[in-house]
């Protein structure tokens, strides 16, 4: 039984019927938002731009999502801004169920006012967890801001720095044997 192949000086190829131990990384993906995002739409998730695509090799097989979100913030005090990782798979469908983990306090996160950008408050946060796909579809995660309420009149913030210069955020999915 050939485990790893080699022709040449090409690339060692590992043989398709290896079967690699749960737990075992197949892959790792990384998506990077240097830009800043900020809307006036509150009571809707959004998507700030902050994403990354992975495919599973199996529908039992797990993908370890960890994104940080640097600066998030909403220019009216007393107004949190949620934060939370989403997936989807064909269009982006801004959706509570679209979260990827099951308890409020895994899967999002609330920064309030004023504008980080004018150095006001702002919070920075670095999270994941384990999402059961089970598909072998492309699945994209996004990290995206929901602002608190509607009808007042604030700007949700999302990475932006000090006179609104961009800082640099990742979300990385690893497909782990399931």
């Amino acid at each position: 039984k050939n485990v790893i192949t080699q022709s040449g000086t090409d690339e060692p190829v590992i043989a398709s019927n290896v079967v690699f131990p749960i737990g075992h990384i197949l892959q790792v993906k990384t998506g990077t938002l240097t830009s800043n995002f900020n809307s006036t739409t509150s009571g809707a998730w959004l998507d700030t731009g902050l994403k990354v695509a992975i495919t599973p090799s199996s529908t039992s097989n797990k993908v370890y999502v960890q994104a940080s979100a640097i600066n998030v913030g909403n220019s009216a005090s007393g107004y949190n801004v949620q934060v939370s990782i989403l997936h989807y798979s064909s269009s982006f469908v801004a959706s509570d169920d679209n979260q990827i983990f099951t308890t409020p306090s895994d899967r999002q996160f609330n920064g309030q006012g004023p504008n980080p950008g004018n150095d006001g408050v702002a919070r920075n946060y670095c999270w994941g967890g384990l999402h059961s796909p089970s598909t072998t579809s492309e699945i994209t995660y996004v990290v995206a801001v929901k602002g608190e309420g509607s009808g007042t009149s604030r700007t949700i913030y999302f990475n932006h720095g000090h006179s609104n210069i961009a800082l640099f955020t990742c979300i990385t999915a690893m497909e782990v044997v399931g």
